[in-house]
């Protein structure tokens, strides 16, 4: 009869939970090949050149060794390859990553991209944020919001309508920044038909060469590289450790109160089973624990097992937290035998309870053996917890 029971509350646990959440991960999956169809020639294939020159109203996936786009795609478009080359294009916000990209002509909102060389050689409606060995704005290229470029060699023959802030080894401007310039390089160059509508501030060892003719309508001001103080660094990294440390432990505290709180018999219970029959407690949680894991991992992994996966990695976390709270209470409880005291009441076990958890933490920083001994213990615990959850399921009427 009891096997009865447990088998209808294991039924009713799949019928509510695991096999509605295997559906919808099922659906995803078939969704998926026709979603991956939508996009403009399945783009997402390794092929060697992907083109896209047909006018598209929804965001844009390409990747490809050379990925080119000619249309009309007021959305986003994430683009990657070796290279990608927008002739003409009236694209959204472009997020590219590539060994060459290429602006040439056309209009793109915002430009975010990573690559060994850039070239814009076109309109950019807003910002520009761009990391590579190579940047060039060309003559042609207008940015008509700010610049925010890192690379090996910068060149700026172009304009920038707002401010211009740059990191690299050699920057150069020949062209026009309407607004403030703020570098960090080893090599500044203002060429002589270079105009900044506003302040010039950089932080170099060297000083710029401005040439005759070079227009700077604000300041020329330079600032001191400041190494960042390492002993701050230190005592700033010490202290955030030991927050989260403090953290942890705080929020540990509280859920094993919040157990022993829950269920005060369960606690006792489990922790007197692990002090009776150790060896045996022992031997069911490491089977329990090693089975349930390589289960979870293999579920997960094929993908459609996914949800069931999920929920044994959480009923592991639970396990986990009450083995923590009966191996506590145990070690406490064998504290105060030690102590001889009184038989431990509700509020007393509560009390054990977090004696024998900082008992196990001192144990834990005990050199080569104290990560052990805990482990032992907890391994102990959960094979006492696994074990009582089971005599309390077939007791229940």
């Amino acid at each position: 009869m009891a096997g009865t029971r447990t088998a209808l509350r294991l039924r009713r646990l799949i019928a509510e939970i695991l096999l509605p959440a295997a559906a919808l991960v099922a659906c995803l999956t078939l969704a998926a090949p026709g979603a991956a169809q939508t996009l403009p020639d399945n783009p997402l294939a390794e092929r060697e050149s992907v083109v896209l020159s047909a006018d598209r109203n929804d965001m844009q996936f390409l990747a490809g060794k050379a990925v080119t786009i000619t249309a009309t795609v007021p959305d986003d478009v994430f683009a990657a390859g070796r290279s990608v080359t927008f002739t003409q294009a009236q694209v959204g916000t472009a997020i590219v990553a590539g060994g060459e990209i290429t602006v040439n002509g056309g209009s793109i909102a915002d430009l975010i991209a990573a690559a060994a060389s850039l070239t814009i050689d076109g309109r950019i409606e807003d910002d520009v944020m761009a990391a590579g060995r190579d940047v060039l704005i060309a003559p042609d290229g207008l940015v008509e919001g700010d610049a925010r470029l890192a690379a090996e060699r910068i060149t700026v023959r172009g304009q920038v309508s707002r401010s211009l802030r740059a990191a690299a080894r050699t920057f150069t401007l020949e062209g026009s920044v309407d607004g403030k310039v703020d570098l960090v390089a080893e090599s500044i160059v203002i060429g002589p038909n270079a105009r900044i509508g506003g302040d010039l501030v950089y932080r170099s060892g060297q000083e710029p060469q401005i040439a005759e003719g070079a227009v700077i309508e604000g300041e020329v001001r330079r600032l001191e590289l400041h190494l960042p103080n390492l002993r701050r660094i230190v005592f700033a990294l010490i202290g955030i450790g030991i927050f989260l440390a403090l953290s942890w432990l705080t929020a540990i505290i509280v859920l094993l109160l919040a157990v022993q709180i829950a269920f005060p018999g369960f606690g006792i219970s489990a922790a007197t089973r692990a002090v009776a029959k150790p060896l045996s407690n022992f031997a069911r949680g490491l089977a329990q624990l090693l089975v349930a894991s390589v289960l979870a991992v293999a579920a997960i992994v094929s993908v459609v097992g996914m949800p069931i996966g999920f929920a044994v990695l959480t009923v592991l976390a639970l396990g986990k937290l009450f083995a923590l709270a009966a191996g506590s209470l145990a070690i406490g409880l064998g504290v105060r035998r030690l102590m001889r005291s009184g038989d431990p009441g509700g509020a007393s076990q509560v009390g054990w309870l977090i004696a024998g958890f900082f008992v196990l933490l001192a144990v834990f920083f005990v050199p080569w053996i104290g990560g052990l001994a805990v482990a032992l213990v907890l391994t102990t615990a959960f094979g006492a917890v696994s074990a009582e959850v089971w005599d309390r399921l077939r007791r229940e009427p």
